[in-house]
C-alpha cells in the first residue's frame, strides 16, 4: 500500500534550489503575465475617473488573464509530454480543461451584460483563479519531477518505500 497522500513530497539539496527556480520562474509570469495588466486597468480607470469594482471584474477580463498563465504552462507541458509519463499527461489535459473552462465562462459573460451577470463574473472570475493556481501547482511538480526521472533520479517516492 502506497503512503503517497499522507507524506509531502519533500525535495532537499540540489534538486531543492531547483525546484524553488522552476516554482519562481511561475510565479514571475504570473506576477508579470496578470498582476500587472490588472493593476494597469485599475489605475486607468482611477486617473479617468471611471472606475468601477463590477465594471472592471465583472466583464471577464480577470479570466483573461488567466489565459497568460495557463496557455504557457500547456505548451510547456506539450512539448515535454511525448515522454511516457503518465503525472506529465494528466497535467497536461487538466490544463487544457482549464483552459477550455475560461473560454466557455468567457464567452458566458460577455454574452449577458447585466448586473447580476457581472456578480456571477467576479464568483466565476475567483474560481477560476483558484483552479488556475492548483493546475499550475500540480503542473509544475510534475515537470520538477520528470526532470528528475530524467536526470537519472528516481522513479517515485514509492520506490523508496519498498
Amino acid at each position: 500500500m502506497s503512503n503517497r497522500k499522507s507524506k509531502p513530497e519533500i525535495f532537499e539539496g540540489v534538486r531543492a534550489e531547483e525546484y524553488k527556480k522552476l516554482r519562481n520562474k511561475w510565479i514571475r509570469l504570473a506576477v508579470v503575465g496578470t498582476g500587472l495588466p490588472f493593476i494597469l486597468g485599475i489605475l486607468i480607470s482611477i486617473f479617468n475617473d471611471t472606475f468601477s469594482i463590477l465594471d472592471l471584474f465583472g466583464n471577464g477580463e480577470i479570466i483573461l488573464l488567466l489565459f497568460s498563465l495557463n496557455l504557457p504552462m500547456a505548451f510547456d507541458l506539450f512539448d515535454i509530454k511525448h515522454c511516457d509519463d503518465e503525472t506529465l499527461s494528466w497535467a497536461f489535459w487538466l490544463c487544457v480543461i482549464i483552459i477550455c473552462l475560461q473560454i466557455a465562462l468567457y464567452c458566458l459573460i460577455r454574452t449577458n451584460n447585466s448586473e447580476s451577470g457581472k456578480v456571477k463574473s467576479i464568483i466565476a472570475s475567483i474560481c477560476m483563479m483558484g483552479a488556475s493556481g492548483i493546475t499550475c501547482g500540480f503542473s509544475i511538480k510534475a515537470i520538477f519531477q520528470h526532470s528528475i526521472t530524467e536526470d537519472g533520479g528516481e522513479e517515485t517516492r514509492d520506490s523508496e518505500n519498498m
